[in-house]
């Protein structure tokens, strides 16, 4: 005689119910999260930031915040918070972050709660870490500024204005065809040239990373270049070709945004676009999604090498602090000269 199964499939549907009324029981009520993606702000600034709030149903209660450093309560606040269904609150936050010393950058971390009007008890949390930056990243780096030798090539003038007033030293380069001529020091184009406008330039900028000169060029406004891949022995080979998108940012220094930065949220200003249909492998200076923000040509004279470097630096420089020591990373890595901390 077969056993009945109807025992074992209650046991079974009362393992799927618990299931289910575990799962609603433990879906949060609230959830919290900041809208802004960037950790880095200035120091001895205000810091702006926005929570918001989703709840499955209608919710009334406190937003709690505290900005800390080293278990230190630095600020605290709290505001009104309302949320439901339907509607997603949003608060603000505003963190009066303090100064500090020249050259140092400071951990610091903000955490947010949420919870119900008559309760202390924490129904939601989020934690951001923030870094700190001072807002000169050459601070005490004067000599080692000297030591890379930048020749700068920039008829658009923003990036020259930049160095001018951060008192980065320079030479400047007025021509085209000067940049094949420079037997020392970090060439670099300035952000907003165009390849196509300035014929020759992309070709120039290739002979000279062939001849072992580190080669940099901020995020280029159009044109295109046409990469050494061809394996024409007439041509200088490189040992290697690398594209990055943001993840090139951490690479270089982790403590540095690379999801978003403060103003438009963009890292990215410019990037490259390959195509090569039948024909020599061309990179097209591109704004589309899919762009390849960085470049890196390594050739295995010296210290050659071009780097086609896309993200905003010269034009978020007064949003964050981050373009700033992304600046002074990317020099560092271009030019083959380590920073002394």
């Amino acid at each position: 005689m077969i056993p009945s199964n109807k025992p074992m499939l209650l046991f079974f549907c009362l393992i799927g119910l618990l299931s289910v009324v575990g799962a609603q029981a433990t879906e949060p009520a609230v959830t919290i999260r900041l809208q802004e993606p960037w950790s880095n702000v200035f120091a001895g600034k205000e810091a702006v930031f926005h929570v918001s709030l989703a709840a499955i149903e209608p919710f009334e209660g406190r937003l709690a915040w505290r900005f800390s450093a080293d278990g230190r309560t630095l600020s605290r606040g709290e505001s009104v918070a309302k949320a439901g269904p339907t509607a997603i609150g949003t608060v603000e936050v505003r963190v009066n972050v303090p100064d500090v010393k020249p050259g140092v950058v400071m951990q610091t971390s903000l955490s947010v709660s949420a919870s119900k009007a008559e309760s202390d008890i924490a129904i939601a949390v989020l934690d951001r870490t923030l870094w700190v930056f001072p807002e000169d990243p050459f601070t005490g780096r004067t000599e080692w500024l000297k030591k890379i030798n930048i020749r700068l090539f920039d008829p658009v003038g923003t990036t020259a204005k930049l160095f001018t007033d951060a008192r980065v030293p320079f030479a400047e380069i007025r021509s085209v065809d000067a940049l094949t001529a420079i037997e020392a020091g970090t060439l670099i184009v300035g952000e907003g040239v165009s390849l196509k406008e300035y014929r020759g330039l992309a070709e120039n900028l290739i002979k000279a990373a062939a001849a072992g000169r580190p080669v940099l060029c901020l995020a280029l406004d159009n044109g295109e270049m046409q990469l050494p891949v061809s394996g024409d022995p007439a041509v200088p080979q490189p040992a290697s070709l690398v594209f990055h998108q943001q993840d090139i940012i951490k690479e270089l220094d982790k403590r540095l945004d690379a999801a978003g930065w403060k103003g438009n949220g963009k890292a990215s200003a410019s990037g490259l676009k390959l195509r090569g249909d039948r024909g020599p492998v061309m990179a097209e200076v591109s704004r589309d999604v899919g762009m390849w923000p960085w470049m890196e040509l390594v050739f295995e004279k010296e210290n050659g090498k071009l780097i086609v470097c896309g993200f905003g630096i010269v034009g978020a420089w007064a949003e964050t602090p981050t373009p700033r020591f992304l600046m002074l990373k990317v020099l560092e890595h271009a030019s083959g000269n380590k920073v002394k901390e």
